[in-house]
């Protein structure tokens, strides 16, 4: 195995002049000259009345797809009852149990009096 890759040195002259021949002999001789725009014609639009309804019913369908897959992991996947902080009345943000297990609750003073 030659090492020609590892040293570049040691190019294979003879693959590469094949090569650079070849793809010299695909190009067009002589080179075309470019196009410009005022040459260029645009192909004509077909007139179309039904391409807006079916954008729109696409996007309909899509809406409908993300509602039902939506609805359809919620089934096969319920949450389970006991999400979340649990809510007991006697147990809420500023009331403290007292020594005795009552629930002091917290006086609301009206400044205005």
């Amino acid at each position: 195995m030659s090492d020609a890759m590892n040293d570049p040195g040691q190019i294979d002259t003879k693959l590469d002049r094949m090569l650079g021949s070849f793809f010299k002999s695909e190009m067009p001789r002589p080179w075309p000259k470019p196009r410009y725009a005022s040459e260029i014609t645009p192909a004509p639009r077909a007139n179309r009345k039904w391409e807006g309804a079916l954008v729109r019913a696409a996007v309909a369908a899509s809406v409908a797809g993300l509602i039902l897959g939506f609805l359809a992991l919620t089934h096969w996947f319920p949450g389970s009852s006991n999400s979340g902080l649990p809510i007991d009345p006697h147990h809420t943000i500023g009331s403290k149990p007292n020594l005795k297990g009552e629930t002091i609750r917290p006086v609301i003073v009206n400044p205005m009096k």
